[in-house]
């Protein structure tokens, strides 16, 4: 009897540790399962007649409705005499609780240019589109009641100067103004041959303050001998402009090779820029890095530079503090870099602990910010302790920035496929939204009659919903009352930061877990605990008989 009691315990005991362990690994996501948005390749369309190639690069807005627009580029095939594939635009939204069908927004070119494309909800209740047209870049507007009417766009303004163009990314300040950054070509000094990167591109900047009517002056933020590649581009709560990218190779051209990402601001409005900031390799990392390629036999000098970061991307909390996140070029990890003052000065970089990061050409990190300020990272990558070949599907991750740690990971797609390129973005303060292209085995190495595919998943945030910004129309009246050559909007004061935290080394640990987390995690063991206790206890007085 004693015997039979101590073996249900331990049965009882064990259940109940299953039980839980599998309650906190389903509270691990609260991602909604993904849904594809781009159309099937063997469907078709509302009208049943096409056949679509890949889908990639898709891109998303939201107004202060809710409502969501998504874009993406893909493409059918034509008569090789006219090029072989038609390229197209493609849109999609989310209205009255439900997604419309997928429509051919517009036909931007033919042959496969890449319809590389930014798209943003104005306060003046206009989504407005910049994309790759050919060889330039052009804007267009539609009121966002009608936009999933082709027609119902404006006449394509060219934006950029000399082609090509190829990246573009836009935003919108709190005036509804518009500033949108891409690349251009910027065609080499003869008397200065470009050996490092020869034909390769600068990143240019403009505005307008009237709705997209006018614009002004192109500037160029780069002014390199070097490549540029992913410009990001954030407008904090103060509307000072925040912008990064890439340096040192240009993906277009094909020439170059990665160095370092960049950092710049501007607190008038884009009138005037302050000296950039460049992003490395911190030394720890580095260090590390010298030590494999030692112990693999191969020298340092065979990489050009070996502190080299890419994929940069950015984040703005509710202060104006930007945080970016970026990977090492030849050093598999992850790493961020914050600054607590409005970019003036950045805290060490620190690595996200548990992360290997990958390597490809076309990937990109994104983030957002919340009502509460926390930053939201979507990134795909594998977790450091799975084995990881050449076909391993890496995860698309959720992170949180908060009190200047980062949270427990959360899966938002782990399957067969492979994610890259996400866009999140959050919609009444406390909405997550994330879009993103899948490769699958066949074609993860090619991008040729490739059959990718766009998806898209949400999760709500346990914070109060955002007030509602209301609507208006900018006009040049409107912003002539409060002059672009005034003072901006009072920035934190830039105070040095102390010897402490700039000398201070990186990160070696696992980062601090949410306090919500530990509660949950601490609550879910008690029971275990005490059970296993008893077991011990009653075993032990089975023993004394």
């Amino acid at each position: 009897m004693n015997k039979n009691i101590f073996q249900t315990l331990c049965i009882t005991c064990f259940t109940l540790i299953l039980w839980i362990t599998h309650s906190v690994a389903a509270q691990r996501s609260n991602w909604s399962t993904p849904i594809e948005l781009s159309p099937p390749h063997s469907a078709a369309n509302t009208d049943q007649t096409r056949s679509y190639g890949s889908s990639w690069f898709p891109d998303i807005t939201t107004d202060h409705n809710g409502r969501l627009a998504v874009t993406w580029y893909s493409g059918i095939a034509i008569d090789p005499k006219e090029g072989g594939v038609l390229d197209l635009l493609m849109y999609r939204e989310y209205r009255n609780g439900q997604w419309t069908a997928p429509i051919e927004l517009f036909a931007p070119a033919t042959g496969g240019l890449t319809v590389r494309h930014s798209i943003l909800a104005g306060r003046d209740g206009k989504l407005h589109l910049f994309y790759r047209l050919g060889m330039a870049i052009v804007y267009t507007n539609a009121p966002f009641a009608m936009a999933r009417f082709p027609q119902s766009w404006s006449e394509p303004k060219r934006i950029s100067g000399s082609d090509p163009t190829y990246y573009v990314a836009a935003a919108t300040d709190s005036k509804g103004g518009l500033h949108v950054i891409y690349s251009e070509n910027v065609p080499d000094d003869p008397s200065k041959p470009n050996t490092a990167c020869s034909g390769c591109s600068d990143l240019f900047y403009r505005r307008s303050v009237d709705g997209g009517q006018t614009w002004s002056t192109p500037i160029n933020l780069s002014q390199s001998p070097d490549g540029i590649t992913h410009p990001q581009i954030k407008i904090d709560a103060f509307d000072r402009i925040h912008i990064v990218w890439n340096e040192g190779i240009d993906t277009f051209v094909g020439s170059g090779q990665p160095h370092r990402g960049v950092y710049i601001r501007s607190d008038d409005g884009g009138n005037s820029w302050v000296d950039r900031y460049y992003f490395e390799l911190p030394s720890s990392a580095y260090n590390a890095l010298l030590r494999q390629m030692a112990s693999a036999g191969i020298s340092p000098t065979t990489l050009a530079y070996p502190k080299a970061v890419v994929q940069t991307a950015l984040g703005v909390d509710n202060q104006g503090n930007p945080l970016v996140v970026f990977r090492g070029a030849h050093y598999d990890r992850i790493f961020s870099q914050f600054s607590p003052d409005g970019g003036r000065n950045w805290l060490p970089a620190q690595e996200l602990i548990g992360l290997v990061a990958r390597a490809t050409t076309y990937d990109n990190y994104s983030l957002t910010t919340d009502n509460a300020g926390n930053i939201h990272l979507a990134a795909c990558a594998y977790q450091a302790n799975e084995q990881i070949d050449t076909f391993t599907p890496p995860t698309l991750w959720h992170l949180v920035w908060s009190s200047q740690r980062w949270s427990m990971r959360e899966v938002i797609m782990q399957n067969e496929l492979y994610p890259e390129y996400p866009k999140i973005i959050t919609s009444n303060g406390n909405q997550l939204h994330v879009v993103w292209f899948t490769r699958n085995r066949d074609d993860i190495f090619t991008s040729e009659r490739s059959k990718y595919r766009v998806w898209y998943s949400q999760r709500s945030l346990n914070i109060p919903a955002a007030t509602a910004l209301p609507t208006f129309t900018p006009t040049a009246t409107i912003f002539n009352q409060i002059p672009i050559t005034a003072t901006p909007t009072p920035a934190p004061t830039a105070t040095p930061l102390p010897a402490n935290i700039t000398q201070a080394p990186p990160m070696t640990s696992r980062p601090i877990w949410e306090s919500a987390a530990l509660i949950v995690i601490g609550s879910s063991l008690l029971i275990p605990i005490a059970l296993i206790s008893l077991i011990v206890f009653v075993r032990w007085r089975l023993t004394r008989q």
